[in-house]
C-alpha cells in the first residue's frame, strides 16, 4: 500500500500534503529536548525521493537549524560557564572588596544563580518555519491564544538566563541578535506535593503560571494574571490543568484561600476566584527543555 499517496488523496494535493507535514515537523521539532534529529532526518530523505528537493527546502533548513542550535547551545554554555568560574576565583591574600567590587560579587551571585538554571533554545531562520509559535501571523490572527500567549511573562530567574544567553549569542554570532520566543518550547519540571514528586514536561506557560506559588501560598485569578502579564480569562483556562492533576486547588471568594484540603470547585462567571497551592507544593526543574524559550536569529 502506496501510503503517501493515501495522504495525499486525503490532503487534495502534493502542496498541501507537504505545507502540513511542515507544520507537523515544526511542531516535533520545537518539543524536542536532546536537538536528536535522527528519525526525522530518515523520513525527509524518504518524502525527497518521492517529490524531490525543493518542495521541502524550508523542512532541510528546519533541521539544519536544530543542528546548528545544537552546536550554539553547547558553545554558549560552556563559555557562560567558563565566565562564572573565572569570576568566582579570588587571588589569595587579596585584599578587602570595596563597595564597587561587591556590587560586582552581586551581579556575579545572580548570574550564578541564572546559569543554575538549564537553559537550552531552540534557534529558528524564522522565514522558513511555519507560524506555530504564535507570533502573530497565523490563522486567527493577533487575537488568537498562541499570539496572546506571546505577550508571557516568564520568571525573573528564566529572564535572566535568557538574557546572560543572548548576550553571548550575539557575541559569538555579531551582528545577529535573538528575538526570543518565550511561550515556545516545553519545560522539565518536578512537582512536589508533600512527599509525591511528579515530573513534567509543559508548556513555559503553565509552568509560569505554577511558578509563582512558590513564593505565594495563594493568589487571585486577577494576581495570577498580572504575575505572567496574560489576561485572566486565558490563565484561568491553563491554570485548570494543574487543578486537575491535584497541584492547585480553586476556591470562590467565599471560601477560604489558606491552603487546607478544599474540594476544587469550577467558579461561575460571576466568582473572583483564587488559586492556592496544595499544602506541601514545592517545584524544580529546567527553564527549558531542547525547545525551551525558543529564539529566532536575525
Amino acid at each position: 500500500v502506496d501510503i503517501v499517496a493515501l495522504l495525499i488523496g486525503i490532503f487534495g494535493s502534493k502542496d498541501v500534503f507537504v505545507s502540513e507535514y511542515r507544520l507537523r515537523l515544526a511542531r516535533e521539532l520545537l518539543a524536542l529536548s536532546d536537538y536528536d534529529t535522527t528519525a526525522h532526518l530518515r523520513i525527509m530523505e524518504l518524502l525527497k525521493l518521492r517529490f524531490g528537493d525543493a518542495p521541502l527546502h524550508a523542512c532541510e533548513v528546519m533541521l539544519k537549524d536544530m543542528a546548528d542550535s545544537k552546536r550554539v547551545n553547547a558553545n554558549i554554555l560552556r563559555a557562560l560557564k567558563q565566565k562564572l568560574d573565572d569570576g568566582n576565583t579570588q587571588p589569595d591574600g587579596a585584599e578587602p572588596m570595596d563597595v564597587h567590587h561587591q556590587q560586582q560579587q552581586q551581579q556575579q551571585q545572580q548570574q550564578q544563580d541564572s546559569k543554575d538554571v538549564p537553559l537550552s533554545a531552540t534557534i529558528m531562520s524564522h522565514l522558513f518555519w511555519p507560524p506555530v509559535g504564535g507570533w502573530g501571523d497565523e490563522q486567527g490572527g493577533p487575537s488568537s491564544e498562541r499570539a496572546i500567549e506571546s505577550g508571557l511573562r516568564v520568571p525573573a530567574l528564566v529572564a535572566e538566563a535568557m538574557e546572560l544567553y543572548a548576550q553571548r549569542y550575539t557575541a559569538l554570532k555579531a551582528p545577529r541578535k535573538l528575538h526570543w520566543k518565550p511561550h515556545v518550547g516545553c519545560v522539565e519540571m518536578q512537582v512536589a506535593v508533600g512527599d509525591v514528586a511528579v515530573d513534567f514536561c509543559v508548556s513555559p506557560v503553565l509552568a509560569s503560571i505554577l511558578a509563582p506559588f512558590q513564593d505565594h501560598e495563594a493568589l487571585t485569578a486577577e494576581q495570577l494574571a498580572a504575575e505572567v502579564n496574560l489576561p485572566v480569562p486565558l490563565v484561568r483556562r491553563r491554570a485548570l490543568f494543574w487543578v486537575n492533576h491535584g497541584i492547585l486547588l480553586l476556591a470562590s471568594s467565599s471560601s477560604s484561600s489558606s491552603g487546607d484540603n478544599q474540594q476544587p470547585s469550577q467558579p461561575s462567571a460571576r466568582d473572583t476566584t483564587a488559586a492556592t497551592a496544595n499544602p506541601g507544593t514545592g517545584t524544580s526543574g529546567a527553564a527549558g527543555g531542547g525547545g525551551g524559550g525558543g529564539g529566532t536569529g536575525a
